[in-house]
């Protein structure tokens, strides 16, 4: 099953009752293309502009933090090591080394 990567974005400015709050769905990266099972994304904060993907396959992407990006790298492949979908569950808190 594949995904494209969405940001989800909730505007709402008070969290008071009675406040009507709105979530928008937008396709973050038109350009890029899909990804397998997404279910994680990490931003470094090093200045690089930079985002990684995790794919619960045990497939980490990097990206560039930019809506025109029409390719992603592969940073780290451990697919062969996942046996089933609980196996990756590093996959779930990525940490990228600062």
């Amino acid at each position: 099953m594949s995904r494209n990567l969405a940001i989800v974005l909730i505007a709402s400015t008070l969290m008071a009752p009675g406040i009507a709050r709105a979530t928008y769905i937008f396709d973050a990266f038109p350009k890029l293309g899909t990804f397998s099972n997404p279910i994680g994304v990490e931003d470094p904060m090093d200045g690089t502009d930079r985002l990684f993907i995790a794919e619960r396959a045990g497939r980490i992407y990097v990206i560039r933090n930019d809506a025109t990006v029409t390719s992603k790298t592969l940073f780290l492949d451990i697919s062969a090591l996942i046996t089933t979908p609980r196996s990756c569950q590093f996959c779930r808190s990525v940490e990228v080394a600062r």
